[in-house]
This record gives structure tokens, C-alpha cells and sequence, in this order.
């Protein structure tokens, strides 16, 4: 069964994303709120060190697809979503439905869908969190992959100290491999760690949601495993999961 923190009904209801580009920095910001009745409130920000970005609502699913699925009937996205990742989620209820007695479907509600188009790029990434198992991918298929993702905020709470030394370490990964880097960090964790299960439900829509707004920068997007096929189970981020997630222009591979 799925395990959240919270045990009461809430209802996820999130604003418009709002994007902004520094002009001297070149750095891009995306925020929203997600409001949850009973005066609570999440403010959620990402911050890329540059573009393109995806200027759609496309990245809400993930972040709200599956707290939604344990509390409520209907989720409204404001915005624009692209029809083949609203064609993917009913595939994607479908699955945790069945891994989780608890959860049941919602229904989308989005004020409009945009048709994705095919974009040219060709470059190849992976998220890289300096473990194991995304440093076995990255080896993998590194003649393939061109750049490295790194989250701040993935998995470790954040210090200036800390901030720093995880920065300055795949700085060295990346520059030692001659791979490119984009540091992307989000308080995204704030919310989810409230209202889902890390492990079991979450950390891969949570990667979900970085490689959508990443999509018109590349083809495709590996996610490492985080176990061997003989030990398969109902998991975050799974190989027959991830690839739903994807939107048209980035496929989201799992590998491992």
C-alpha cells in the first residue's frame, strides 16, 4: 500500500507556472504554488543556469498526478499540456492503481492542450546524483550521453556548505569526462516529502518533472535503475513507468 505523511483529505490544486529568464545571467526560473486547502500552501521554484525551457504546464503532471490519485477525484492543470502526455497518464493511474489499493483515478481537467512538435535536437543526458547506480549508467552509454543532470535538493537537505561541495564535485565529474552539466535545484522535496513516499511512489515523477521542462534540449533523458530486474517491485521510478512520462519531444528512458 502507498504511505504518505499526512493521513487527512487534501486537495492539490496548483497555480499557473510562472517563467522568468535573468538577463544577465542567462539563468531560468520557474514557479508555482500548490494549494492544498486549510490556508496551506507550498511555493515550489526550479532553477536552470539556462535554456531553453519548456513554457508549458506539461512538468504540473508529474509534480501533482500522484498525492492527487490518494485524495481526490479531479485535477485541475492550468495551462498548456501536450495530448501524448495526457494520453500517457491513463496509462500511468493504471499502473500505481494496481500497485497501490489506495490510490484511485482522477480525472484531468486542463484549460488547453498543445501538440508538441519534434524538436531537432539530437544530445543525449542523464541524471546523475553521484551514486552508484547513475554512475553505472553514465559508463554504460558514455559515448551516448553528452551531458550530466544534477538535482540540488534531490536527496540531500541543503546547506550553503553542502550546496557548495556536491557542486564543486560533479563539476569535477563532468569536466574530468568532458561531459557538459546542468545543476538544476528546486525545493520541490518541501511539498512531496509531506504527502508521498519518497522510494516507493515518488522520486521519479519528481525526475519526471526536470527532464519535461528540460525537453526542447534533448532527445532523450536516461533514469537510472535502482534495481536489477530480479528484484523488480512497485518502485518510483520502474522500467515499465518511466517511459510514460515523456511528452513527445524528450523520450525518458529508464536503463539498468
Amino acid at each position: 500500500m502507498g504511505k504518505g505523511k499526512k493521513s487527512e483529505k487534501i486537495q492539490i490544486n496548483p497555480t499557473l507556472p510562472e517563467f522568468s529568464k535573468d538577463k544577465n545571467s542567462g539563468e531560468w526560473t520557474v514557479s508555482f504554488s500548490i494549494e492544498c486547502g486549510n490556508n496551506l500552501s507550498y511555493e515550489i521554484k526550479y532553477r536552470f543556469p539556462e535554456g531553453p525551457i519548456l513554457e508549458s504546464s506539461d512538468f504540473l503532471i508529474p509534480v501533482c498526478l500522484i498525492p492527487a490519485m490518494k485524495n481526490q477525484k479531479i485535477l485541475k492543470i492550468p495551462g498548456k499540456v501536450s495530448k501524448q502526455l495526457i494520453q500517457n497518464v491513463s496509462i500511468i493511474q493504471d499502473i500505481f492503481r494496481w500497485w497501490y489499493s489506495d490510490y484511485s483515478i482522477v480525472k484531468i481537467e486542463t484549460e488547453e492542450e498543445s501538440q508538441n512538435q519534434p524538436q531537432p535536437s539530437k544530445r543525449v543526458a542523464c541524471f546523475f546524483s553521484l551514486g552508484v547506480d547513475s554512475s553505472y549508467t553514465l559508463l554504460k552509454h558514455l559515448d551516448e550521453i553528452g551531458t550530466l543532470i544534477f538535482i540540488l535538493g534531490y536527496d540531500k537537505k541543503l546547506t550553503e556548505e553542502t550546496r557548495l561541495e556536491l557542486s564543486n564535485t560533479v563539476k569535477g565529474i563532468a569536466s574530468s569526462l568532458r561531459k557538459n552539466l546542468i545543476i538544476v535545484e528546486t525545493n520541490l522535496r518541501n511539498f512531496s516529502n509531506l504527502y508521498t513516499d519518497w522510494g516507493a511512489e515518488y522520486y521519479g515523477a519528481f525526475l519526471a518533472s526536470v527532464a519535461l521542462l528540460l525537453s526542447p534540449q534533448f532527445k532523450k533523458i536516461y533514469i537510472a535503475s535502482a534495481h536489477t530486474y530480479k528484484d523488480l517491485s512497485a518502485w518510483g521510478s520502474h522500467p515499465i513507468l518511466d517511459q510514460y512520462w515523456s511528452n513527445g519531444l524528450v523520450q525518458i528512458a529508464h536503463d539498468g
